[in-house]
């Protein structure tokens, strides 16, 4: 997995390297003709291109998902918004919060008069990766099976209404929670890794494929760490 950054993208060191394990990092510019097309030839190699940018970003720079396919037959391209693509609230951008906000979630988990934050505090933060994982997985295997370009599309305010749907009582949750059995609060295995950014120690895959067992061949990398003309050179002929 390649992770790409524009020259002045930011992220606090914290949050990229919880969110980057496994990912090896790079920088280019899309906004000057040599960076688009750059990017254009990793995308002839790619299997899936995932962005997760305010609604119009992708269609400025002709890297929506009918423009990659043209460039990358079957290219599975994954795309999250805030309210969904179409709609009066297409255009507004926002965050886990905002989807918690307008669909009544934080009011359950509060009063109206006194909304509150759920107890792991963000939602899609976790559940839209999960989900947008399996869909990639389901639509490769689609896609070795039938043929054809997809593009999954993924949306906060959808997903926290279906999350609501799930809400146990709470009276019950703190009755039954960390029980023994069914209910008991299982510890999750971790692992631990020296890196060019430090020693790391984080959450591994929780289930375990005995035919393709998981690993990180690059746990946390430094930002800015591949050359693309490097990587374009080196994987030329590779997925």
């Amino acid at each position: 997995m390649l992770n790409l950054w524009r020259p002045l993208d930011y992220e606090l060191d914290q949050v990229y390297y919880t969110s980057s394990v496994g990912m090896r990092s790079s920088i280019v510019e899309i906004g000057r003709p040599d960076g688009i097309t750059k990017l254009k030839e990793l995308v002839k190699d790619a299997d899936v291109f995932f962005a997760n940018k305010r609604p119009g970003y992708l269609s400025n720079y002709h890297l929506t998902a009918e423009d990659l396919a043209s460039v990358r037959p079957g290219l599975i391209h994954v795309e999250m918004t805030l309210y969904g693509p179409t709609g009066p609230w297409a255009g507004r951008t926002g965050y886990d919060q905002n989807a918690g906000g307008v669909t009544g979630v934080l009011t359950r988990e509060g009063t109206f008069e006194n909304p509150a934050l759920t107890e792991i505090f963000v939602v899609n933060d976790y559940l839209m990766a999960w989900l947008s994982a399996m869909a990639v997985a389901c639509t490769l295997k689609r896609r070795a099976n039938e043929g054809g370009a997809t593009d999954p599309s993924f949306t906060c305010s959808r997903l926290h209404v279906a999350f609501a749907h799930g809400i146990f009582d709470k009276a019950y949750a703190r009755e039954v929670g960390n029980t023994q059995g069914d209910h008991a609060y299982l510890p999750p295995e971790t692992f631990e890794a020296d890196t060019p950014c430090g020693h790391y120690k984080g959450v591994t895959d929780q289930v375990k494929m005995a035919a393709t067992p998981g690993f990180f061949k690059f746990p946390v990398v430094p930002r800015d760490q591949v050359s693309l003309n490097g990587w374009l050179d080196n994987n030329s002929h590779s997925h």
